[in-house]
């Protein structure tokens, strides 16, 4: 099991997903992405 405070904010994949139809994540099209990268989550401007 997953400890409470390891999960990700409730916003954050509603977020990133609202940023991966966006223009600023062309560069990512085709991978995968992941919310542990430090630099996807300064893309999306949750850190």
């Amino acid at each position: 099991k997953l400890a409470w405070e390891d999960h990700v904010p409730a916003d954050w994949p509603a977020r990133t997903l609202l940023w991966m139809c966006s223009p600023a994540a062309d560069k990512f099209c085709g991978e995968e992405i992941s919310l542990r990268d430090d630099e996807i989550r300064k893309a999306v401007g949750l850190i």
